[in-house]
């Protein structure tokens, strides 16, 4: 497998990650009350820590995707531009 591949796969998954993130987000307003209301009789948690949940749940995923997928894209990238300097 070279850099390109890896690098291909990595951008595809960091759009993939953005998508869920605003998948969640477009889950999440409208159906907020749903879900509070079904995780509620489940786990007794209030409306607030739901949110706060939620909340946390959405970060995780952007900091997933940049971290994990963005920036070593972003530096495979540059390392394959060097090469291609050095050959030229």
């Amino acid at each position: 497998m070279t850099l390109d591949t890896v690098a291909k796969i990595l951008i595809r998954c960091f759009w993939m990650g953005i998508a869920f993130q605003l998948f969640l987000l477009l889950w999440a307003l409208p159906g907020a009350e749903f879900a509070h209301s079904m995780h509620s009789k489940l786990f007794q948690i209030s409306r607030h820590e739901f949110d706060l949940i939620m909340y946390c749940c959405m970060g995780l995923v952007k900091l997933v995707s940049i971290v994990g997928f963005l920036i070593p894209y972003l530096a495979i990238r540059l390392v394959m531009r060097q090469q291609a300097k050095k050959l030229s």
